[in-house]
């Protein structure tokens, strides 16, 4: 097939998972709509729906209150609205919603029914439009229809590990969809420096960042390098970067000056970065001992039983999530309170950055265990990425484009860090690292096939 991407391939691999993805988040048990970050959003899209009123939910003042909200932005548009659409198609997700927040005001929460309405098909498609960039990224950058089948194959093991995570109402199928667009743009610019494509894939970034505030960062990095791309292929196309941000500003900047003037703050959140930093930044108070059993403690799916068995139940205490005084119990402690004064400003992000500043070897020494944190992806499925990684660099090497494959696998790795510096880095921020991990297991394929036909050449020779 060469480097050509055939758009009816790319729909029949979007269909197939599809149906696939959709088959297996039907076999998902509802969750109460409570559970974990879900009552973010339904908060909002809620309040939206009902009141016309884009507000903070849980974030502003008493969200369990029938009158509507002042206008806010914790959060971005783009996810709140997805779940205002689903209970606009479904009435009983919508009065579900209803019975939540009119709870939220209550000692006792509601019982309210475990409905979600359309979302969980909303999702599947998300991961499957997710798994179709995959395809045509690793079509362009291995050349060979079958390996871009492959990736694919291989980073389906990967989601099914977090199939119950995409039955909540949250962002990680949107998420996952976004970058994989915005990694397919990258690889698409940079093999043919197309004004139209570099447009786009600020587009793409624009609605990633409204979702996920954190990926701002790729922004001046990736203006960086299709300035690099433009340079190479000539002046004509020295405008990509500026493609690029104007892509971006169209969809950022609508809801920036919406801010402005119905909240009063230019920008794209406020008080977003101060709650997630409030419980990184917490992390930061971990001994030495707790540091160091840290490393294997985050191993995926053993390691804190392992941990616990070679420096006992009260050395890994602070480390475990769910108990109370816990590290990261603190730091939600500390957000909840921090919210519960809500007085019309929320939290400043810049307290928390010049409390980070006031050791920055040590934060930067629990970022590195962060990084490893966040890396199992997958859990022993990165474990395979790894040991197929010697295996593929040769085939990468050899590739159409090893500068698009080694950027296409940084976007993912520089999130990652970013991740591990200002938040605390849970796995599912990073599934985005499914992408390079299914590239490198085709390539690893690759790598196999030419190691075979080579040795079946020098048979031939050694017969003739």
């Amino acid at each position: 097939m060469g480097k050509s991407n055939p758009v009816w391939l790319g729909a029949a691999v979007f269909l197939i998972c599809l149906a696939g993805a959709w088959l297996s988040l039907r076999g998902v048990r509802p969750y109460p709509l409570t559970d974990f970050d879900q009552i973010f959003y339904i908060s909002i899209a809620w309040q939206w729906l009902e009141f016309g009123v884009f507000g903070n939910g849980i974030f502003g003042g008493d969200p369990g209150s029938l009158l509507p909200p002042p206008p806010g932005m914790f959060l971005g548009p783009l996810y709140p609205a997805i779940v205002a659409a689903g209970m606009w198609l479904d009435a009983p997700f919508r009065e579900a919603a209803a019975c939540v927040v009119a709870g939220l005001g209550s000692a006792e929460p509601a019982n309210c029914a475990r409905i979600s309405g359309p979302m969980r098909l909303f999702h599947a498609a998300f991961l499957a439009a997710g798994l179709s960039f995959l395809f045509l990224a690793s079509q362009r950058l291995t050349g060979r229809l079958w390996a871009a089948l492959l990736s694919v194959l291989m980073a389906v093991p990967a989601l099914l590990v977090y199939r119950r995570l995409f039955g909540y109402v949250m962002t990680e199928s949107l998420g996952f969809m976004l970058f994989g667009g915005v990694a397919w743009g990258v690889v698409m610019v940079m093999q043919r420096g197309r004004v139209g494509m570099a447009l786009g894939c600020g587009l793409l970034l624009g609605l990633l960042v409204l979702v996920r505030p954190s990926h701002i960062i790729l922004v001046p990095c990736l203006m960086v390098l299709f300035a690099a791309t433009g340079l190479r292929a000539g002046v004509r196309r020295a405008i990509l970067p500026a493609c690029l941000l104007l892509g971006y500003l169209a969809v950022t900047l609508p809801w920036a000056a919406r801010n402005a003037v119905q909240v009063g703050h230019f920008g794209l959140s406020q008080g977003y970065g101060a709650a997630v930093l409030m419980e990184r930044v917490t992390y930061n108070r971990m001994t030495g001992r707790e540091w160091a059993l840290g490393w294997i403690y985050d191993l995926p799916d053993f390691g804190d039983a392992l941990a616990r068995r070679l420096a006992g139940d009260a050395a890994i205490a602070r480390l475990d999530w769910a108990r109370a005084g816990s590290l990261y119990d603190q730091g939600t402690q500390r957000r909840a309170e921090a919210f519960g004064d809500y007085r019309g400003m929320l939290p400043s992000t810049g307290e928390m950055l010049r409390e980070m500043a006031a050791d920055p070897l040590w934060h930067g020494m629990v970022t590195l265990s962060f990084i490893w944190r966040g890396f199992w992806v997958g859990q022993y499925w990165m474990f395979g990425v790894l040991l197929a990684l010697p295996l593929a660099m040769g085939a990468m090497r050899r590739s159409i484009s090893p500068g698009a494959v080694l950027a296409y696998a940084a976007l993912p790795i520089l999130m990652l860090v970013a991740h591990a510096g200002a938040s605390i880095n849970q796995v599912r921020y990073n599934l985005a690292l499914i992408y390079p991990g299914g590239l490198v297991l085709a390539f690893a394929a690759m790598g196999l096939a030419q190691g075979l036909d080579r040795f079946r050449s020098r048979q031939r020779a050694g017969r003739s």
